[in-house]
């Protein structure tokens, strides 16, 4: 169950059932009728090149029934399901009823080419199609899903919606990505600036915006001069909101189950050990959903955060004057996580970036700022529709200038380096060496 959002949903590891049996691939090559509940949010996906030039919107749906050559079947398991030119408004919690063209996921059996059938199982869907509006799709209702989750997907789409009406589309869908996980309003060129800078991560909802948010609430906690375990548990209380809020995607629960333990062990009075945090944290994960240990993402964050946490310990900086410090520990930490998730890099994707390093010093702090204003104004555009003026001027201003740096950078020289797949003993010999 690696979605918060799709946790009324089955075992991520079971196949999706007919009766007792698999469903036959032979009896997936005509259209096949389809009836269950959406439970995440609604994606859109907007208008690409060749075939995808509709527009679409993506979600997964907890299968109920399904119709098999005129039969009925009750059912278990998830199916990822897109609408093709939808007119219809998809939430969360509807149920649905349609004909679709479904197909067990596929992917590349090219040697290190992404396993997208295991990408498939770790977000909980062995089934995945499509289907259009005109062909008998119909919403029976909205009594499905989890009641709490019904509401927070109603204020989240709320959110989007005026973040979308008061903002320029390139400024609205990046503060879009970065304060609620939304992605869809992104450009092609704007992924593609963040993702050779090496500054991807900040459109990805994850444990920057996590941790920041955790901060703010715990800074206004103690300017009330609340007690730390008074501040600790509002904390947790709002990071897991603000998870409800964002999508509940694999990156944010990782992030926010990692502060969560933190701030659990100030409130049971424990000593804040971050090693042993961060691995509670994987062990967790793991046992909810063990295919995580090979998802990209999953690597990612807890090789970005082991290099960080030895970086930041290995080097005192304590003697340096304020202003160097920031700057050595911000220079420190953005060079101990390019290091860190290299060679996963490497595995993965075979790019890696070589002026990263100092694209974050640069756009992480942008980021920042973009967050926390970003955070702000969609807390009060939900008060007052229109937002207000010199708030609006602020993360204009803020997000145009997080832009503007990612493009300078991702058109440096080498900003974008292509990698062979390292061996196992090439990253075991890589981690050795850095490690020393």
């Amino acid at each position: 169950r690696p979605d918060f959002w799709a946790q009324s949903a089955t075992a991520s590891s079971e196949p999706l059932r007919v009766g007792r049996s698999k469903v036959p691939e032979a009896m997936l090559t005509g259209k096949v009728g389809l009836e269950g509940v959406i439970i995440s949010p609604p994606e859109v996906i907007p208008p690409g090149e060749g075939w995808r030039r509709e527009k679409r919107v993506r979600f997964l749906v907890r299968v109920e029934e399904i119709t098999l050559g005129g039969d009925r079947y009750q059912t278990s398991g998830g199916a990822r399901v897109s609408i093709l030119d939808p007119v219809q408004e998809y939430r969360y919690g509807d149920r649905i009823r349609g004909n679709f063209r479904l197909r067990r996921p596929r992917g590349y059996w090219n040697p290190g080419a992404f396993n997208y059938r295991r990408y498939a199982l770790t977000r909980g869907f062995q089934l995945e199609g499509w289907g259009r509006e005109g062909e008998e799709i119909r919403l029976l209702g909205r009594d499905g899903g989890n009641e709490v989750l019904r509401v927070v997907a109603d204020l989240r789409e709320t959110m989007l919606k005026r973040i979308g009406a008061d903002l320029p589309p390139e400024e609205g869908g990046v503060l879009k990505a970065m304060v609620l996980g939304d992605q869809s309003g992104l450009s092609a060129e704007i992924r593609k600036a963040f993702l050779l800078s090496g500054t991807y991560h900040i459109l990805v909802i994850s444990g920057f915006q996590v941790g920041f948010f955790a901060g703010i609430l715990f800074f206004f906690a103690r300017l009330l001069r609340l007690p730390p375990v008074a501040g600790s548990l509002i904390t947790v209380v709002g990071v897991v909101l603000y998870t409800l809020v964002a999508g509940g995607s694999p990156p944010v629960v990782r992030a926010a189950l990692m502060t969560g333990l933190y701030l659990l062990a100030v409130i049971a009075g424990r000593g804040r050990d971050l090693y042993n945090t961060l691995a509670l944290a994987g062990f967790i994960l793991l046992l909810w959903n063990p295919l995580s240990l090979f998802d990209a993402g999953f690597q990612l964050t807890f090789a970005a955060t082991g290099a960080i946490l030895v970086a930041v310990e290995r080097w005192d900086l304590s003697h340096i004057a304020r202003p160097w410090r920031w700057f050595l520990a911000s220079l420190i930490a953005s060079a101990a996580a390019s290091l860190g998730v290299l060679p996963v890099l490497a595995l993965h994707f075979n790019r890696a970036s070589v002026t990263g390093i100092l694209a974050n010093l640069v756009i992480v702090p942008l980021g920042g700022l973009v967050t926390a204003f970003g955070m702000g104004y969609s807390l009060l555009l939900l008060l007052v529709r229109e937002g207000f003026s010199p708030i609006q001027t602020v993360v204009l201003v803020l997000t145009k200038a997080a832009i503007q740096a990612a493009q300078t950078f991702a058109a440096l020289p080498l900003a974008s380096v292509r990698l062979y797949t390292p061996t196992p003993l090439m990253v075991v010999t890589y981690s050795a060496i850095l490690a020393l």
